[in-house]
């Protein structure tokens, strides 16, 4: 066991001034918590006030490995986090799995703080489920943004608000489409009765006087004047019983006809309803997602964090902006772009 320190590595100071981008670098550390000291090489990408940014692909057991300037072998930052996404804009060019690597320098710490270690690991556990969460929101953008249709498969085992959103969504797609109605079928009898000169059922006698003078005017009832004799009778009753089953014919044919122009504009009418439906389930299947883009971090106060996990949950933040903002921008498109299309 160490009792006192000999032989540390010294850290730099000004490291802006004294390092440049594309200088090389190491990362040693534990890889993967293997137990073994491992020796990563890469450039340094970039720097900034507080971070530098490397190319040397470290992973998770390199947590707090020394970045070393391999020029003057010198610490030059702390291998911190890596942001494993980059999302300018939820279309089908977007990307997801840009990988950066970043380590916060030590010159420009301003102040070292003590904490206790349960508070900081409550801390570190709520960065990680808001991480969590993000990952489930890029899972469920691939997945849309692939093939255009949401696979439940791939979402069970996520964040749970998501996974219920993308239930609720796809149990609104399950409603079979509308049938074709069948037109209604035509009563014979009741439009025989129309043209017979009777009286109907629930028909006033204002009602019945108007019809069977319509009636007399077809030739429905026979001629108006008296017939001279029985023979001349009989035929202006055969007349009338032809011109009655004629008008008979034309208001069955005509009632058909109608019957089926009304099937299917019953039809349109509910094809058209079930297309808004789905429609509808698409926008608020969007505007959920934009609303749970959010619900986890807007109560989160970041003064009440260490410097170290808020900026962590700064840039979760800033992620999850960009995510609601696009989201809520798709669910207003009502034309043709790829994004309103998926299934």
């Amino acid at each position: 066991m160490q009792d006192s320190i000999q032989g540390g590595l010294e850290v730099m100071q000004q490291v802006d001034k004294n390092v440049s981008i594309g200088d090389d670098v190491l990362v040693l550390g534990n890889s993967q918590g293997s137990g073994v000291v491992t020796e990563i090489s890469g450039k340094v990408t970039g720097i900034g006030p507080e971070l530098v940014e490397v190319d040397a692909k470290f992973v998770a057991g390199n947590s707090g490995s020394p970045i070393i300037h391999v020029k003057t072998g010198k610490v030059i930052a702390i291998a911190t986090f890596a942001v494993i996404r980059k999302l300018d804009t939820l279309g089908k060019d977007s990307q997801f799995t840009e990988i950066r690597r970043f380590g916060y320098r030590l010159d420009t710490v301003p102040k070292w703080e003590f904490r206790q270690w349960d508070g900081f690991q409550k801390e570190g556990d709520t960065v990680a489920e808001v991480e969590r969460k993000s990952e489930s929101l890029i899972i469920l953008l691939r997945d849309i943004f692939d093939d255009g249709i949401v696979n439940a498969r791939l979402h069970q085992d996520g964040n749970a608000a998501l996974s219920r959103c993308v239930s609720e969504y796809l149990q609104s797609l399950d409603a079979p489409p509308p049938r074709m109605p069948t037109p209604k079928l035509v009563n014979i009898s009741d439009i025989e009765n129309r043209f017979s000169g009777e009286p109907l059922p629930n028909e006033s006698g204002e009602e019945f006087l108007a019809r069977r003078a319509k009636l007399a005017g077809q030739g429905a009832l026979g001629p108006a004047t008296l017939a001279r004799d029985e023979d001349e009778r009989q035929r202006f009753q055969e007349q009338a019983e032809r011109r009655r089953a004629q008008l008979t014919r034309e208001a069955a044919r005509q009632a058909e006809v109608d019957a089926r122009r009304n099937a299917e504009e019953e039809d349109q009418r509910a094809r058209t309803n079930f297309a808004l439906a789905r429609q509808n389930a698409k926008v608020r299947f969007l505007r959920n997602l934009a609303d749970e883009a959010r619900s986890d971090i807007r109560s989160l106060n970041l003064d009440n964090f260490t410097d170290f996990h808020a900026k962590k949950l700064r840039n979760e933040i800033e992620f999850r902006a960009m995510v609601e903002k696009e989201l809520k921008k798709l669910s207003t498109i009502q034309d043709t772009a790829r994004v309103i299309t998926f299934q």
